[in-house]
Parts: structure tokens; C-alpha cells; sequence
């Protein structure tokens, strides 16, 4: 496994756990002490979590509003960065924020679980992911 900041892992692992809050909080630490593109890519995962809360809720306006930034974030990161295919997520977010802004139009009624990102990293098999335990608590 390459050597990433256990801190993204850790967010990660609860990203995909749907511990979206909780995921949120720990990529925000590495996110304030990063500058640059990882800055922005952090920023960019934080902001996909809470578009995942508010689309939860049922509120598309506020979920579309956070995909753009989302999306704006991401733009100004490379391709591939920390192990991620950032240019699939941003494939991935568009698909999301169309999704909310048909629902936003009328012309969808339920909003398509399946175009949640899936978030995944160079090296980091989900599963054994999913199975490790937290260090950290």
C-alpha cells in the first residue's frame, strides 16, 4: 500500500462506512494544514461529503450549490492526486449534479443513489479498508 496520511484513510474508510460528517471532520484536519492542489483536493472531498448530507435531506438547491464548488476545487487539482483518479471524480460530479438539477426542474422525481462518487485510491482495496479497525479511537 503506498503511504498515505492515515488521516485520509481514516476518512476514507468512514466516507465509505456513509459516515459522511465524520469523514468531512477528518479530511478537514489535513485540509487546513495544506496549501496548493492538495489544498483544493481536500476542500473538494469535504464539500462532496456535504452534498451527500443535503442530498440525504432532500435539499437540491443547497446540494447543487455545493457540487459547483466542489467541482471548482477539483478543477484546479491534477488529473491524479493522492492515489485518486480526480479526473473520474469530476466525470462523477457532473453526473451527480445533473441528477440534482433535473430534480431541481421537475423532470426527476427520486434522486439515483448510484451516482454517489465512489472515491477510489490507487493501491487502497475498499474491502480490506472497510475491515480495519480504527486506531484512532
Amino acid at each position: 500500500m503506498p503511504p498515505y496520511d492515515p488521516r485520509y484513510l481514516a476518512g476514507l474508510r468512514l466516507y465509505h462506512l456513509g459516515r459522511h460528517w465524520d469523514s468531512h471532520e477528518a479530511w478537514e484536519e489535513i485540509w487546513r494544514e495544506s496549501e496548493g492542489p492538495v489544498r483544493h483536493f481536500f476542500q473538494g472531498l469535504i464539500q462532496v461529503d456535504a452534498a451527500i448530507i443535503h442530498t440525504q435531506q432532500g435539499h437540491w438547491d443547497g446540494v447543487a450549490n455545493l457540487l459547483a464548488r466542489s467541482l471548482g476545487h477539483l478543477e484546479q487539482c491534477p488529473d491524479d492526486l493522492l492515489g485518486m483518479d480526480v479526473a473520474r471524480l469530476r466525470d462523477q460530479l457532473r453526473a451527480y449534479r445533473t441528477e440534482i438539477i433535473a430534480l431541481l426542474e421537475g423532470r426527476k422525481e427520486v434522486f439515483d443513489g448510484s451516482l454517489y462518487p465512489d472515491l477510489t485510491v490507487e493501491g487502497i482495496d475498499r474491502e480490506m479498508l472497510l475491515a480495519v479497525e480504527e486506531e484512532n479511537r
